[in-house]
């Protein structure tokens, strides 16, 4: 990295089109909080937080039906630029994802790709459209997009160096990313094995630094286990919600089964309230969040056992349409998903695979990231997979392996060693 300005230029473009963007859309009030959107949810427990310090729904019952991370990042922002800025909470997610082009960038460098290479992966990140189509919405994924890729740029850096400290960074920066996105708690201990396999001094220290990853992320995650085991008498290791979109995934409300199998009759019963359920508004506290979850999962499994060849094949086309490059919406916004969403598939799905036979650096990078990204699609395609979940985990990370297959297959051209 011989000069700054080109890092510079590329968190300056990233910022300016996403600010851009906010000020063309920008979130208003009445359009964002409003019942059955997620972002209602997320706005009332913000509220919860700074007016009494209680992660609680609006009736005052503490509740674990969201994770707690989103919320937090939301009272934080409403705490300086005032309650219910929508716009400032936004200004704030074009920062982060600014700034997530560069951890993108910064991550191809680390995988072996060089200096240019790298900076396209980040130019990529920074015009992405669904990234910048995300920055305005009240959502956890612009979020959760920066803290998956700041996790593993540490952990990146800590298995270069193999260094305590920075394991640990890691781990801790991971923690709070689970804590935001609970998939990723599905991915930690792949993530760990991945560390303890990929580590250059021999299987103690492998062992070692997978601990100090796993630890610090087992401490943050587990403090809000406490705090739900206090709350509820149960186990709740994140958030109770799961149980309720494991059953929508199945049932008549499932955008999915019902555009694959217009026969409603097939799917699992459930009453015109449903969709209700989905949010946190519905419920009287964390009890009859799990009580409830805990009746319609059983609902569900009692149908996958009626419907086992029907529930596989529902789950697979779920896992493949996870993985596509097509979204639900009008006919443009499919055409520009597709264009630009497929050729960062298949160029990272393919640099991971070259990375895994070039070995060193980048089969460590690529081991990471199929650590991360596979045990990341079963939960969603066991309920309901939009793409949109994707965009928080997977295609940043592929923007970096894509770069490296690129400069692999341009440095060949010319007769020069693959990087």
């Amino acid at each position: 990295m011989t000069s700054r300005w080109p890092w510079i230029a590329l968190f300056a473009v990233a910022l300016a089109v996403r600010v851009a963007f906010v000020l063309v859309r920008p979130p208003v009030a009445e359009a964002v909080l409003v019942p059955l959107a997620d972002s209602n949810d997320y706005h009332a427990l913000a509220v919860s937080l700074l007016e009494s310090g209680a992660f609680a729904n609006p009736a005052g019952e503490p509740t674990a039906f969201r994770p707690p991370g989103y919320p937090a990042f939301l009272a934080a922002a409403y705490a300086v630029f005032g309650r219910g800025n929508l716009v400032a909470v936004a200004m704030v997610q074009a920062v982060l994802g600014a700034a997530g082009a560069l951890l993108v960038a910064f991550l191809a460098l680390r995988a072996g790709a060089d200096r240019r290479w790298a900076l396209a992966a980040g130019a990529v990140c920074a015009v992405y459209p669904p990234f910048v189509f995300q920055t305005p919405q009240i959502l956890s994924e612009v979020l959760a997009r920066f803290q998956t890729l700041l996790a593993v740029a540490l952990l990146v850096e800590a298995m270069r160096g193999e260094r305590r400290a920075p394991f640990a960074l890691a781990g801790a920066a991971w923690g709070l990313a689970i804590l935001t996105k609970s998939v990723l708690a599905g991915c930690l201990p792949f993530v760990a094995l991945a560390v303890a396999c990929m580590a250059q001094r021999g299987r103690r220290r492998g062992l070692a630094a997978a601990a100090l990853f796993v630890l610090p992320a087992a401490a943050i995650v587990g403090a809000w286990t406490v705090r739900n085991a206090v709350r509820a008498d149960a186990c709740v290791p994140v958030s109770t919600n799961f149980p309720i979109t494991f059953a929508q995934g199945v049932t008549r409300w499932s955008l999915y089964t019902n555009e694959w199998y217009g026969e409603t009759h097939a799917l699992l019963a459930a009453p015109d309230d449903f969709l209700e359920l989905t949010q946190m508004m519905a419920y009287g506290g964390v009890e009859e969040e799990i009580a409830v979850g805990a009746q319609w999962q059983s609902d569900a499994r009692a149908w996958i056992a009626e419907h086992p060849g029907m529930f596989a094949t529902l789950t697979v086309r779920k896992a493949l349409h996870f993985w596509s490059p097509s979204v639900r919406n009008t006919p443009a916004v499919r055409i520009v998903a597709f264009a630009c969403m497929a050729p960062v598939l298949l160029a990272g799905i393919a640099g991971l695979v070259a990375m895994m036979r070039a070995g060193g650096a980048p089969r460590a990078f690529a081991v990471v990231v199929v650590a991360i990204v596979v045990p990341a699609t079963l939960p969603y395609a066991l309920s309901q997979p939009d793409v949109r979940y994707r965009l928080a985990v997977a295609d940043p990370l592929l923007m970096a392996s894509g770069a490296w297959l690129l400069g692999a297959l341009a440095s060949r051209r010319r007769g020069a060693p693959t990087p």
